[in-house]
C-alpha cells in the first residue's frame, strides 16, 4: 500500500464515447437511459431479465455504454460496491452481444471497483482481463486504456516502477492516437511516481504542463487533481504558503463538483499542512472531516491512514488514551488489508 495517499491519480475513460464526468459525451437515447436506469434499480436477476425481455431492441452497445457511465460516476464519487455491480450489469450486455469493447470496458470498471475498495486481489485479474481482451481484439485505444488502469492497481499497491511501466505504455499509445486527455492523464499518473520517487522538480514540471493541457480542455476533474498535486509538491519543498493556496483551490472546485473522493483526500492534504504548522485544532478538524468521508465510501485503506494520523495528533497533544485508541485501529485495518491481499 502506498503511502502518498495524498496524491491523486487520474482513471482512465472506459470505452469510446465515454468521456470523464464533466466533459462530452456520446448522447444515449431516453429510451436507453430509463432501461438502464430501471436495471440498476430492479431488486433481482429475474427482474432485470423481464425488462430486457420486454424491449429487446434496446440491448445494444448503447445499453452498455450508459451502464458504463453510470458505473464509472458511482466510481468516482466513492461507491465502489455500486460501481462493481453496475459494471456487472455491463458486462452481461456485452457478453450477450459478443461485443470484445464493451467486455473490457466492464472488467475494467469492476477491477477499478475492487482497486477504490482495497480489494487488489480481486482487482488484479479483472484489469488483466481487461488488457488480455483489448489485445486480442486489436484495440489500441482499449489497450491504452486497460494499462493505464492496471498502472492505477500497482500505484495502490507501491510497485512504482510496474505502475510506471504501465503509464509509460499508455502515454505511448495514446500520443499515437492524438488522444490529449488521455496523455495527460497518463502524464500527471508518471509525475505521481517521480514525486514518490523524490524526483520533485521533474514531478512539479510535468504536473504543469498537464494542468496546461486540462485547463486547455476544460477538464474539471483533472484540474482538481493537478492543483491538489501541485500543492503536495509545494509542502514537500516546504513551501506551505503555497501548498495551502493549491489544496484550497483544489477543494472548492471538487466541492463544486460534489466529488468525494476528491474532497476526502484533499481535506486529508490540508489537515496535514495544519499539522506541521502546529495548529493541531484546524487539524484535528480538516483529518475529522477527511475520515467521515473516508467512511461513507469504505474507503479501508485511507481510513487507516486517517486514523493513524489522528492518533499521531492525539499522541502530540498528550491524550495519549485516544492517541492508542486511534493506532490500534489503525493497525487492524492495515493487518486485515495486507491479508486479504495476500
Amino acid at each position: 500500500m502506498h503511502k502518498f495517499s495524498g496524491l491523486m491519480i487520474l482513471l482512465f475513460c472506459l470505452c469510446a464515447g465515454l468521456r470523464s464526468v464533466g466533459a462530452q459525451s456520446t448522447p444515449a437515447s431516453s429510451a436507453t437511459e430509463q432501461l438502464a436506469a430501471a436495471l440498476v434499480a430492479a431488486p433481482d436477476e429475474a427482474a432485470r431479465a423481464a425488462l430486457l425481455a420486454r424491449q429487446p431492441e434496446l440491448v445494444t452497445a448503447e445499453l452498455w455504454r450508459v451502464l458504463a457511465r453510470l458505473g464509472q460516476k458511482a466510481n468516482l464519487r466513492g461507491e465502489h460496491r455500486q460501481s462493481i455491480a453496475i459494471h456487472r450489469l455491463a458486462q452481461q450486455i456485452a457478453e450477450r452481444l459478443d461485443d470484445r469493447e464493451g467486455l473490457a470496458a466492464a472488467l475494467s470498471g469492476i477491477g477499478l471497483g475492487y482497486t477504490g475498495m482495497g480489494d487488489y486481489a480481486l482487482a488484479l485479474p479483472m484489469l488483466q482481463q481487461s488488457l488480455a481482451v483489448s489485445t486480442a481484439h486489436q484495440d489500441r485505444l482499449g489497450e491504452a486504456r486497460a494499462w493505464g488502469n492496471l498502472g492505477i492497481l500497482y500505484w495502490h499497491q507501491a510497485s512504482y516502477d510496474q505502475a510506471l511501466d504501465c503509464w509509460r505504455k499508455s502515454l505511448a499509445i495514446f500520443t499515437a492516437l492524438g488522444d490529449r486527455e488521455h496523455m495527460a492523464a497518463s502524464q500527471t499518473n508518471i509525475a505521481n511516481v517521480y514525486f514518490a520517487q523524490g524526483e520533485n522538480d521533474l514531478a512539479l514540471e510535468q504536473y504543469q504542463q498537464a494542468l496546461a493541457a486540462a485547463e486547455a480542455l476544460r477538464n474539471q476533474r483533472g484540474i482538481g487533481v493537478l492543483l491538489n498535486n501541485i500543492g503536495s509538491i509545494y509542502s514537500s519543498l516546504g513551501n506551505q504558503r503555497l501548498a495551502l493556496e493549491y489544496h484550497m483551490r483544489s477543494l472548492k472546485l471538487r466541492e463544486s463538483n460534489e466529488d468525494r473522493p476528491g474532497m476526502a483526500a484533499v481535506l486529508h492534504n490540508i489537515g496535514n499542512l495544519y499539522y506541521r504548522q502546529g495548529n493541531f485544532d484546524l487539524a484535528l478538524d480538516y483529518y475529522r472531516k477527511s475520515l467521515a468521508r473516508h467512511e461513507e465510501m469504505d474507503q479501508k485503506f485511507e481510513i487507516a491512514l486517517a486514523k493513524a494520523n489522528l492518533g499521531r495528533l492525539f499522541f502530540e497533544q498528550g491524550n495519549f488514551a485516544l492517541a492508542r485508541d486511534y493506532y490500534g485501529q489503525s493497525l487492524a485495518l492495515r493487518q486485515a488489508l495486507s491479508d486479504k491481499d495476500g
